[in-house]
């Protein structure tokens, strides 16, 4: 959430997750961090870059289909 809504300085934030190929991990990279800021995983690290989000946008990922 703070990637996507600060205000100032780069608007890009780099988010590396470990275990990346875990099931909650998947389930949360699918939902918050989204497949299209995926920049490359190996083994059990992925490098997400984020934008910064539209004030008025409700979804995070641009082809957001929600597995919940």
């Amino acid at each position: 959430m703070l990637a996507r809504s600060k205000k100032g300085g780069n608007h890009k934030t780099h988010v590396f997750v470990h275990d990346f190929n875990r099931e909650v991990e998947e389930v949360s990279n699918n939902e918050l961090l989204c497949k299209e800021n995926l920049v490359k995983s190996k083994d059990l690290l992925g490098h997400f870059v984020l934008g910064i989000m539209d004030a008025n946008s409700v979804q995070f990922c641009r082809n957001q289909t929600s597995s919940s």
